[in-house]
């Protein structure tokens, strides 16, 4: 499936749950995963901050960022408030979860989570 939101699209994935549907959930035989935030920024320089950071903490596990937008639009159902939208890829759920549990990246996502409030959700 793809929803076409401007000149960005966002590709949904589904591992075979609808009839037809191909996906790219695998690499080289592993699995791959994904990982959404949702950020409700609340601190702009902290967030700038972050920004100086995050890359070198993503490129650390080989995550790829594969959207990011602080526009979120709601099309079915309801949620809570939607803030700055990220899409990130890893390489498969362990290393996603080696990310986030990583000692030294501590003071990465310490500045994150002063920047505002954040949901990390785990796509695998």
């Amino acid at each position: 499936m793809r929803f076409r939101m401007g000149s960005t699209q966002l590709h949904v994935f589904s591992r075979g749950t609808l009839p037809g549907i191909k996906t790219p959930s695998t690499v080289k035989g592993q699995q791959m995963a994904y990982v959404y935030v949702n950020l409700l920024l609340h601190d702009p320089e902290t967030m700038a901050a972050y920004r100086e950071k995050a890359g070198a903490a993503l490129q650390k596990h080989g995550a790829k960022v594969l959207v990011s937008t602080p526009q979120q639009t709601v099309i079915e159902g309801t949620r809570d408030a939607t803030g700055i939208g990220v899409i990130l890829q890893f390489a498969s759920p362990e290393v996603a979860k080696d990310w986030i549990n990583d000692p030294e990246l501590q003071d990465v996502h310490a500045l994150r989570q002063a920047a505002g409030k954040s949901a990390i959700t785990l796509l695998a």
